[in-house]
């Protein structure tokens, strides 16, 4: 399906592992907000949260849950069972959290992002000069640029 994309454009048709290598936090926080906007636009109401996912600032209906099967004990297993089969594998239930597998969180950088703008959206009326202008630098949209420039 990626084929079929316009140059630049893969990304809204194809999520692979391939693309991580070579799009930053930004142009993440951006591809969210986009998706944030259009389902909003579309007149969408979001359920909340799923349990088990963790939240994404100032995000209505994305939130970011690791899907890696985690292990646990074997319910089935009995004395006298080879020892590998203690444990299984299993989908990672909602009490294990958004990511119980432990792994490192490749989109911290773009969670980073939306938390200071939803921070600077929080202090928008203030008389604070730190806080008069949440936009990026250099987009008149106040979203990181095509490049994922700030």
């Amino acid at each position: 399906m990626a084929g079929l994309s316009p140059e630049g454009e893969e990304h809204l048709h194809f999520l692979g592992p391939e693309y991580e290598a070579f799009h930053d936090s930004e142009f993440w926080a951006r591809f969210i907000l986009d998706a944030e906007q259009r389902l909003a636009a579309a007149g969408l109401v979001s359920a909340g949260v799923a349990g088990g996912d963790r939240a994404l600032p100032g995000c209505e209906f994305a939130s970011l849950r690791n899907e890696a099967y985690i292990p646990v004990r074997n319910p089935d297993w009995e004395e006298g069972q080879p020892e590998w089969a203690k444990m299984q594998l299993v989908y990672p239930p909602n009490e294990a959290g958004w990511n119980g597998a432990g792994h490192a969180n490749p989109l911290d950088g773009a969670i980073q992002i939306l938390a200071r703008m939803e921070e600077d959206c929080d202090h928008a009326g203030s008389d604070d000069p730190e806080f008069q202008d949440s936009s990026w630098p250099g987009d008149s949209d106040g979203a990181p640029g095509e490049d994922g420039a700030r």
